[in-house]
């Protein structure tokens, strides 16, 4: 066998520092002594999965110039999901060199693995098995990983750990197996009697038990306390947004100076059926910035756009104390300063505010093709989604109410049915420049919408060094203001050098 390069020693010592410094959630490795190609890992299994209680082997072994090739991974304990001393076919393994990059860690590979495991996706190496299958192996894996003198050799706290852990599981078990059956010279009344009583004595002790379990769920529940923010920002974002994220977290989410008190900014993203190496991405990445939520039921796709907001908003009520949440897109620019100022000015228990349309007709071909849409002719007047704001009440409506909701291809169309209903304070705001392209660019403008990282970089330099967004202002459309004394279909109309923003 080659001995490992200078570059994949360097590499690897690396990776491990980082792991012991920054562990994997549900794993953990270490290369051998004597070896530093040949690492062995433990996945334990994730809360309510099949895998559940259970730990599982398995080792990784690294070609001799790592990082330039990938690894090949084994899994030594029996699983339910993956034949046992097989290589495995995942895309950070050695099945696929052509998708291989070579910044990816040992934490990615970890990270793949245990995203992998969770799925059902069939590949080389992977097997089906029933749900009882899984969780009975789970149950089995500590006393299999003792029978493996290498697990014992290079995990050796663990093993002890598990050995004292299966003493004590056998020890309670041969008790209960022991016990000694009750008295049956007693009379058949007496042993009536004592066992009503003992029935009387369970159910009341069980009543105590369940009395006292309610209770200290709802004590834990008042005690629960959430991050608090005047204004939750959800930036909606996909999987492969890496660089409009890290831009907007260099450029306008610098651009106010107050703290978590007045504003958070959270990236939403839907990772259902999603791939276990861009999940591993995606896990990097929210380790070092720990501002990404997963959205596990929500596949991302212009038909699930509805589904996903719902979800977002619904993460939001429940995660969050927040009084107001700004929805943008991950191409909107926003100046979060002004806004804040400007919400103070215009706050309402049930504020629905940005750029409102009336008078949009129903796509009837295309990828926002409606198809169920009867309520009217037009759609019903909604906030155009390059940004909006909603209060915390309605923000609690929909995530309240999500079974009930019905889901129309247009996520912002979805919104404003969602909260025709209500009593809804409806603003328009002419400085939301969130259409489906950009009216300019105005000073005024709170939020603009269709702008590349590299614009955004250049508006925020001008912000910086200006105070201003543009440094000279022009307008490509004319803009409206909303007349609530019409019909919706008669509300806007645009008016040249009229002034508005």
């Amino acid at each position: 066998m080659t001995g490992p390069s200078v570059s994949a020693v360097t590499r690897l010592r690396k990776d491990y520092q980082r792991l012991v410094k920054d562990p994997v959630p549900y794993a953990t490795a270490h290369p051998l002594p004597s070896n530093i190609l040949e690492w062995h890992y433990v996945v334990q299994g994730a809360k309510d999965t099949p895998y559940e209680g259970g730990y599982y082997h398995g080792k990784l072994v690294f070609p001799a110039d790592f990082p330039f090739r990938p690894p090949s991974i084994y899994m030594m304990t029996p699983s339910g999901r993956f034949q046992t001393d097989t290589r495995l076919c995942l895309s950070i393994s050695d099945f696929h060199p052509d998708t291989w990059n070579p910044s990816w860690t040992v934490s990615t590979i970890l990270m793949g693995l245990t995203s992998f495991m969770n799925e059902n996706t069939p590949t080389y190496g992977s097997i089906q098995t029933s749900v009882a299958e899984k969780v009975t192996l789970a149950r089995k894996s500590k006393r299999f990983n003792l029978k493996n003198p290498k697990f014992c050799e290079v995990f050796e706290e663990l093993a002890e750990q598990f050995r004292k852990e299966i003493s004590e599981e056998d020890r309670t078990m041969s008790n209960m197996v022991s016990d000694p059956p009750g008295n049956k010279d007693k009379t058949s009344r007496d042993s009536s009697s004592f066992t009503a009583n003992i029935v009387l004595i369970t159910g009341v002790v069980a009543l105590a038990l369940a009395v006292r379990t309610s209770l200290e769920k709802i004590k834990m529940e008042e005690k629960k306390v959430l991050p608090k923010t005047y204004l939750l920002i959800l930036v909606m974002s996909v999987p492969g947004d890496f660089e409009a994220r890290e831009t907007i977290r260099n450029t306008w989410m610098k651009s106010s100076s107050k703290g978590s008190s007045f504003f958070r900014t959270i990236f939403p993203i839907g990772i259902q059926n999603l791939d276990p190496t861009d999940m591993a991405k995606l896990k990097v990445e929210n380790e070092n910035f720990g501002d990404l939520v997963f959205l596990e039921k929500v596949t991302e796709s212009y038909e699930k756009l509805a589904k996903k907001t719902a979800e977002s908003i619904d993460f939001a009520v429940k995660n969050f104390d927040f009084e107001f949440l700004l929805k943008v897109d991950s191409d909107s620019f926003v100046r979060i300063g002004a806004v804040l100022k400007s919400l103070r000015d215009i706050a309402h228990p049930r504020l629905y505010w940005g750029f409102l349309d009336g008078r949009a007709k129903p796509f009837r071909t295309g990828k926002w093709k409606e198809a169920d849409w009867i309520l009217c002719d037009r759609y019903l007047p909604y906030q155009l989604g390059g940004g909006y704001v909603i209060s915390y009440q309605l923000a609690a409506y929909i995530s309240q109410n999500m079974k009930l909701l019905k889901y129309y291809v247009s996520e912002d169309v979805s919104v404003g049915v969602w909260l025709a209903g209500m009593d809804t304070k409806y603003v328009h705001d002419p400085r939301f420049d969130t259409e489906f392209q950009s009216r300019g660019c105005n000073n005024e403008y709170l939020i603009t919408h269709k702008k590349s990282p590299k614009q955004m970089v250049a508006l925020f330099a001008n912000l910086q060094q200006t105070g201003r967004i543009c440094l000279k202002e022009f307008q490509a459309r004319p803009s409206y203001v909303y007349d609530f004394s019409v019909p919706p279909s008669q509300c806007c109309t645009r008016r040249n050098n009229s002034g508005i923003p």
